[in-house]
């Protein structure tokens, strides 16, 4: 099973969820390491108001072993690469 994980850029909030649901999905997977799942940064049309910076979200993907990529459903810049 892989795991989409999307968060608004817009909304820290949403961001620091995955602290969370990261922990939850390793404990059912009995403590192993490697999450199978993508991290995507979403609404980058949304530019000026970003609240989490790429370099947050990229460092969170490495310590989850995981890929990160920015998209945008509105103009849908990205989202054929989210596999």
């Amino acid at each position: 099973m892989n795991f989409s994980m999307i968060y608004s850029r817009t909304k820290i909030t949403k961001f620091l969820v995955f602290f969370f649901l990261s922990e939850q999905i390793l404990r059912v997977k009995n403590g192993g390491t490697n999450i199978p799942a993508i991290l995507v940064g979403n609404k980058i049309d949304l530019a000026d108001k970003r609240k989490v910076t790429p370099e947050e979200a990229e460092q969170k993907a490495r310590s989850w072993s995981i890929r990160y990529i920015e998209t945008s459903a509105k103009t849908k810049q990205n989202v054929d690469k989210v596999k």
